[in-house]
Formats: structure tokens, sequence, C-alpha cells
């Protein structure tokens, strides 16, 4: 079990690496890929790295797409914390990728948590305003409605 938990993110890198540099984000806009269950910790320098390697280079040769693949990264993934395995780090992901990092809490599986909101604590509570809502919800209602497929309205809280 800890060898398949350490080896999960790799799945994912080849996965998103394979859509960027094929174009499926660029021929897709309104495609998300949720990334779950993975940590977040990772995604930062993993983004930034695919970042570099769709600049032109003499060696690669120009990026084919009008879109940044870093742009196209932001644009089409988002990513949930683990909070029940202890990712705890995932709200300074989300001050790095405030549009990506999205909330879940995997409860009631076992590596979920039955009381997330406490668990983040006054990590959560220190949040802007607006960033604390685009995580707790908005920023999916976005992605819902970019893919054709509004979420109902909610009701005011």
């Amino acid at each position: 079990v800890r060898l398949a938990n350490s080896q999960r993110a790799h799945a994912a890198q080849n996965a998103l690496s394979a859509m960027l540099f094929g174009g499926v984000f660029a021929r897709h806009p309104e495609l998300t890929v949720l990334l779950e269950e993975l940590r977040v910790n990772w995604v930062p320098p993993f983004f930034a790295m695919l970042e570099r390697q769709s600049l032109p280079q003499p060696a690669l040769g120009p990026w084919p797409f009008s879109v940044s693949g870093g742009d196209l990264l932001r644009r089409n993934v988002r990513l949930t914390p683990l909070p029940g395995f202890g990712d705890d780090d995932a709200l300074e992901v989300l001050k790095t990728l405030p549009d990506n990092v999205v909330w879940s809490s995997d409860y009631p599986h076992q590596e979920g948590n039955a009381d997330p909101i406490h668990l983040y604590g006054r990590a959560l509570d220190a949040l802007d305003g607006t960033l604390r809502q685009r995580f707790l919800g908005d920023t999916m209602e976005d992605c819902f409605a970019r893919m054709g497929d509004p979420l109902p309205a909610r009701a005011a809280a």
C-alpha cells in the first residue's frame, strides 16, 4: 500500500504530458481534467516543468498552439487535496494555483476525513474570502459552465 501510494502521481503526470503535448487541451478548451486523491504538492513544480518544455526552443522547435502550455494547464486541469492522508499543504498550493485547487474531503472513504473543515481550521479561515469561495465551490461551478453543463443555482447561504 505504501509503494502504491508513493507512485500515484506518475500515471497522472504521463497523462497530463500526453494531453498537453498532444494538443488535447488546445483542441478541447472546454475539457476539464480533475486530479483527485493524488495529493497536490507535486503539481506546481510539475506544471512549471511542463510550461518550460512548451516554450519554443531550438532543440524542440516552435510551440504549435496559440495558447501557451502553462495557460492550457491552468485552464484545463483541476486538483483536489487528500486531507485524510495529510495533504496539509494544499492551501499553500491553492495560493500558488488559485484557479486549479478545488475542495474535496473524500469522506466517508478511509482516506477521507469526517471533519475536513476542522482539519484545515485556521488556515482555511485565513484565506481571502474570494479565494476561499473559489476553493469551496466557485471554481468547479465555473468548470461545469465552461463545459456546457452549468450547475443549478445554489441557494443563498
